[in-house]
């Protein structure tokens, strides 16, 4: 189990500045062509199609944070999208997943998110966002629509 708590705790230590409960749990989108893309291959070092992202706004980027069992954040695979960079960011329903779609001036980059209605039966995803034993507490499914939400604004904070 993943605790929200901690991997914030761990962010902060890095240096970035956690927007609370603006964080969820997203796999990396296929079929892309765009640098953001690129890297984010690369960092994956085998890393299977289904790893799991930590997606956590910050006060001045948007934070993708691979996960594992063993050790909760390498920041080595950390990836870093300052705000005032995204153009534009689109969230739309996919079947079990919202894909959303982040673009900057001269790349992008595609993230599945879980939809929380489906969860329970999804397995893995549930169990990484639980917050206690007896699975009452979901930071992933208590965040969701919230960071949605927040991600979509990004883009109009900025040109405020």
């Amino acid at each position: 189990m993943a605790k929200e708590k901690d991997i914030i705790k761990e962010l902060k230590t890095l240096g970035y500045d956690p927007i609370p409960n603006s964080c969820i749990l997203v796999r990396y989108g296929d079929g892309q062509d765009g640098v953001l893309s690129k890297v984010l291959k690369v960092l994956r070092n085998g890393v299977t199609p289904d790893q799991l992202l930590f997606l956590q706004i910050c006060a001045n980027e948007l934070v993708l944070v691979p996960l594992g069992w063993k050790k909760l954040i390498d920041s080595e695979q950390l990836i870093e999208i300052p705000l005032e960079v995204i153009q534009t960011v689109s969230v739309k329903s996919d079947g079990i997943n919202y894909r959303i779609t982040i673009k900057t001036a001269d790349d992008w980059i595609a993230l599945n998110a879980p939809k929380p209605e489906f969860e329970f039966f999804r397995g893995k995803t549930f169990v990484f966002a639980q917050e206690d034993f007896f699975g009452q507490k979901n930071w992933h499914v208590d965040n969701f629509q919230k960071t949605l939400r927040a991600l979509e604004e990004l883009p109009r904070k900025k040109n405020i």
